[in-house]
């Protein structure tokens, strides 16, 4: 773990509970996220710097939803503009909390479990929804 990403992940994981690992991983995450649309790898695909990120642990025992917390409340302190979307619904609540954004939007979930089960509905379009709007 290097860099800025490694130098928040030491620090955090110092002094709290949860694992370095989900510190240096979370900053990763919201970094992507936030340079998506700005920053490219240079090759034939362009592809932008954004994540799929989870973190995986037992229950209650690793502090994941620690790390997520404090990471994400360090960028939205830190950029004005970063805008973070804590769980979404449906496609239609998703797109109504797009709007007014510089889309850019970080969806994150405590428990991944709760977007698997609105993806599960039936005639639910939630899941195709954020693939397009991931890959584009």
């Amino acid at each position: 773990m290097t860099g800025a990403a490694g130098a928040f992940a030491h620090l955090y994981g110092s002094y709290m509970e949860a694992p370095k690992p989900f510190f240096f991983m979370s900053y990763l995450t919201c970094l992507g996220g936030y340079l998506s649309g700005s920053l490219t790898i240079d090759s034939e695909l362009r592809a932008q710097p954004r994540l799929y990120t989870l973190l995986l642990a037992d229950s209650a025992d690793d502090r994941k939803s620690t790390a997520i917390t404090k990471t994400t409340s360090f960028f939205r302190d830190s950029i004005a503009d970063f805008d973070i979307c804590r769980g979404v619904g449906s496609a239609e609540g998703l797109q109504t909390r797009l709007e007014g954004t510089n889309k850019k939007l970080l969806l994150s979930f405590d428990e991944f479990m709760a977007f698997v089960g609105k993806c599960k509905i039936e005639s639910s379009v939630l899941l195709p929804c954020v693939n397009t709007l991931f890959e584009e």
